[in-house]
């Protein structure tokens, strides 16, 4: 019985993270990684013409952000939507 009790505590507990860390994250966002910059770049253009996003500097355009901190030794690559942009700036 108490072996069930801990994994149910170390279950609620994981949840209550991943929770939180999708709410800190932003939804707009579609991530990804790769082991190279330019991997990261081209995943980045990959993703968003799978979204349907177009990319450029103009209004409703999605912009391509390869993050300075990396995740497991892979770059971290984030297509956000320019209205994600124009939200991150106000920040």
């Amino acid at each position: 019985m108490k072996k069930i009790i801990i994994a149910g505590c170390a279950v609620a507990a994981i949840l209550v993270v991943n929770l939180a860390q999708a709410a800190d994250s932003d939804k707009n966002c579609i991530r990804g990684d790769a082991k190279t910059i330019d991997e990261a770049f081209t995943l980045g253009v990959k993703l968003a013409k799978s979204a349907g996003l177009e990319l450029g500097a103009g209004e409703n355009q999605a912009h391509i952000h390869i993050l300075p901190e990396k995740d497991h030794d892979l770059y971290v690559v984030e297509v956000c939507p320019s209205s994600c942009e124009s939200n991150k700036a106000g920040s």
